[in-house]
């Protein structure tokens, strides 16, 4: 099972596993939460640009070679993050702000929610199917603890040697 952490005020930050899930559920998940971390293309982004421009007002002290260079930066780290939320956050930044934004305001709006979304796939991919046998991922045990499963696979192979003698099976 799959659920939600949330600030004190409900805010959903991320999720975490509690325990197992529906294998064909966990699929269809997990392909829609990889849908929803898709970034955004750098044309997309660059329409998106043109429009908040449009709507928006514009340092005119700024040459055209600093605008074009802080444009490609900002389709840059906004290429990054999730189609939707960076082409909804510049689309409508201008309801809200007079001036053009700069990528971190951006960013700001859009961070939690992507990092929810990054945390809901994590989760998936590593959430248990009902019904299959989990085990430990060998290489995710450091040496010391290898070893000490050794030792107590040794212990209980030893321990159910011992009960089968005692048993008298005819």
């Amino acid at each position: 099972m799959i659920v939600p952490v949330t600030t004190p005020d409900f805010e959903v930050t991320g999720f975490k596993v509690t325990g197992p899930v529906d294998g064909a559920g966990r699929a269809r998940a997990l392909a829609e939460a990889k849908r929803a971390i898709i970034p955004a293309l750098r044309e997309q982004i660059k329409q998106a640009l043109v429009r908040c421009a449009a709507n928006c007002a514009i340092d005119s002290n700024e040459s055209q070679e600093a605008k074009k260079l802080r444009w490609s930066a900002m389709q840059d780290e906004l290429a990054e993050y999730p189609a939707d939320l960076v082409l909804h956050a510049v689309s409508n930044w201008h309801k809200s702000n007079e001036w053009f934004p700069k990528t971190s305001q951006i960013i700001k709006r859009i961070q939690r929610e992507t990092d929810a979304r990054k945390s809901l796939v994590d989760c998936l991919e590593r959430a248990p199917v009902r019904g299959e046998r989990s085990c430990p991922d060998s290489k995710d045990l450091s040496d010391e603890e290898k070893s000490q499963h050794d030792i107590r696979s040794a212990a209980t192979l030893e321990m159910l040697r011992e009960a089968g003698k005692r048993m008298d099976v005819r």
